[in-house]
């Protein structure tokens, strides 16, 4: 389990009274100037700080690695024994050593182009707004400026800007395909779940961002942004990145 899932699993477990306090919120929501004291705690509502890699950088990266240099090494030396100090020459060793590097290099490659793809395609399905309640009303700001402690409204057809733990539902059904891959949507309820073996996307009243509303309505306090989510764990590791999380 990491840290990511056992900090969301203890939120799961908090009464609503305690995190309203531990994230310095309440139900009529963040003033404007604590949302933006946590905005420059917390970071950006963002899966990556990261510039977009090309795909050039990413052969660079699967062509010189440290397994490949060993390789060149060794081709290099038996390049010298078996061709240049060799009274006959021998062409085989270093082929196939090349060939290794050239295998390597392509496998490695294609691994990261399709770990690009599907992090591309989870970031996409984040919308773009939210409905956030701030001084006691409702407006709609960027996800980038999504911060932990936001009180925000949830309806059908409505993607799921961060982490959440539901405060009210109703009739609340949530699709999590790009989480989990299952197609049927599962209820969500605001009531704390007491089974601490259930699996995390499991748990009825925490939401994740990239999951959508399929039916119904909730508002939900954010718990997690960016990195720190449940979705920004599963993106980090599809491209391998260790990021630090809150």
């Amino acid at each position: 389990m990491n840290n990511i899932e056992t900090k969301l699993r203890q939120y799961s477990q908090m009464a609503l009274k305690q995190l309203f306090e531990y994230f310095d919120t309440s139900e009529r929501g963040l003033s404007t100037e604590t949302a933006e004291q946590h905005l420059e705690t917390y970071g950006p509502n963002v899966l990556s700080a990261n510039k977009p890699e090309t795909s050039w950088h990413r052969l660079k990266e699967a062509i010189i690695n440290p397994f490949n240099v060993i390789l060149l090494v060794v081709a290099l030396v038996t390049a010298i024994t078996d061709i240049v100090l060799s009274s006959k020459a021998d062409y085989l060793t270093v082929t196939i050593i090349l060939a290794l590097i050239f295998l390597s290099s392509a496998v490695a490659f294609y691994q990261s182009e399709r770990s690009f793809q599907e992090t591309s395609k989870l970031t996409s399905l984040i919308s773009s707004q939210a409905h956030v309640l701030r001084d006691d009303k409702i407006i709609e700001v960027d996800i980038e400026e999504l911060v932990v402690g936001d009180i925000i409204s949830l309806s059908a057809g409505d993607m799921i800007p961060a982490d959440v733990r539901f405060i009210f539902t109703k009739d609340t059904f949530v699709a999590q395909a790009a989480l989990t891959g299952e197609s049927q949507p599962i209820e969500k309820f605001s009531q704390a779940d007491s089974t601490k073996e259930t699996s995390l996307t499991d748990l009825s009243m925490l939401g994740f961002m990239g999951s959508n509303i399929v039916s119904g309505s909730a508002k939900a306090l954010v718990i997690a942004t960016g990195q720190t989510t449940y979705f920004g764990s599963m993106a980090t590791s599809l491209t391998g990145d260790k990021s630090k999380t809150s």
